[in-house]
């Protein structure tokens, strides 16, 4: 029989239900819980939706600490005085102090969210085995792809200067420095941290889907008939690169695109599909739910993800375990979780070339039932094989092991 450790996970974001961070770091700790005794620390406003969730949850469950910071700084917080990323510092901050003593009790320290590679706590503060991870954040946008940012173009290039030389902020770099191990979700991640990590650092994506049952809902569809439909997910925000997705569908008449977000470029994005002509093609659904978004992926033919600069994608799991062929621009996470055998990856280039390429492969897709129906199946196949939430826990199991276990890794 494995060994049982008992696990400290640290998961700023984890909420069941919700989408993107929440709902990664509310999965990992479940998977985990099936195989160790975790004990997750996580913000005081996650409890109601956790406690909720466990309920109705079957299996194993991780026990749970809530912590914020002291009212005044949850207070400039929520009018917005004080940054999401200022409060995560210091939140991070205070629950390493909290816990410095009660960590010698743990085998592992297992910092899971938030997931960017800048600030993966303040565990070095603390003695004891440390897995990191999977961290991103180390991807940046290609120089050709900035006009999509328009007259914010130069946060985006300060931002790519900022990734360049962040490892080397004292909490950053001692916390890579002073882990175990440390876990990437995708290469770009890897190799801007492997030369301080040295061996210690290995690849895994920091997300999961499991096969659901293929629903049907081709009788609520939200689009003609005789049109093939597209669907697109994510934040109305520039590195999302929706831009891409509505130039590419106005060379593409026989398909309608289905648009699932919100964000502030709402305005500027739906005045572009007025100039390009496509506004009785496109269906603008707002914000929806992890559970709304499903039957939506059920009536679609294709799924479109055009971001210029994303970890790697949590939808286009989503996408391939409802059977979707996706239709992406091979960089970044992405690339590595699809292949030919499941969807279009076009190469990426200047605007007008990766328009042109995300606008071909539609093409292709939308006269092409078969395929479409191949690339489906085998993205369902691809997605079991080899990212599932499954697959991710014993991985993560292995790295546990292999910490726990090397006397010479740092305490």
């Amino acid at each position: 029989m494995a060994t049982r450790f008992n696990v400290l996970m640290s998961a700023y974001a984890c909420e069941p239900g919700k989408g993107s961070e929440p709902w990664v770091g509310w999965n990992w700790c479940r998977q985990m819980a099936q195989l160790h005794d975790v004990t997750v620390v996580t913000r005081a406003n996650n409890r109601k939706p956790i406690e909720a969730a466990l309920e109705n949850h079957l299996g194993a469950t991780p026990n749970f600490l809530y912590y914020d910071l002291p009212r005044p700084f949850v207070s400039l917080k929520k009018k917005g005085l004080l940054p999401t990323a200022t409060y995560y510092a210091f939140w991070q901050l205070g629950v390493a102090i909290r816990l410095r003593k009660q960590v010698r009790a743990y085998d592992v320290i297992h910092h899971v969210t938030f997931n960017s590679f800048v600030l993966p706590g303040f565990w070095w503060l603390t003695r004891g085995k440390k897995v990191v991870g999977p961290l991103g954040g180390g991807m940046t946008t290609k120089t050709e792809y900035l006009p999509l940012f328009r007259g914010k173009r130069w946060k985006e290039r300060l931002r790519t200067l900022f990734v360049r030389f962040a490892v080397y902020l004292p909490p950053t770099y001692l916390a890579i420095r002073t882990a175990s191990h440390i876990l990437c979700a995708n290469r770009e991640t890897q190799n801007l941290l492997s030369h301080l990590a040295h061996n210690r650092c290995s690849l895994l994506l920091e997300t999961a889907c499991d096969i659901r049952e293929k629903e049907d809902e081709l009788s609520n569809r939200v689009t003609p008939t005789d049109y093939v439909t597209a669907l697109w997910v994510g934040s109305l925000e520039p590195r999302k690169g929706l831009e891409l997705g509505l130039r590419a569908l106005a060379r593409v008449p026989n398909i309608c695109l289905e648009i699932v977000g919100s964000g502030d470029e709402r305005d500027y994005l739906e005045k572009l599909a007025e100039g390009l002509r496509v506004t009785d093609r496109v269906m603008w659904r707002g914000r929806l739910s992890h559970e709304e978004i499903l039957p939506a992926m059920a009536r679609s033919d294709l799924f479109l993800f055009t971001s210029v600069r994303d970890t790697s994608g949590n939808v286009v799991l989503e996408a391939m375990s409802s059977g979707l062929p996706v239709v992406a621009i091979n960089h970044q996470g992405v690339a590595d979780i699809l292949n030919a055998d499941c969807g279009i990856l076009v190469t990426p280039g200047t605007i007008e070339q990766t328009v042109d390429g995300l606008a071909q492969a539609m093409e292709i897709l939308s006269r092409d039932a078969p395929l479409r129906e191949t690339l489906g199946s085998n993205g369902r196949t691809r997605l079991a094989e080899q990212f599932s939430w499954t697959k991710n826990r014993d991985a993560m199991n292995a790295v546990y092991e292999a910490v726990v276990s090397d006397e010479s890794s740092h305490q």
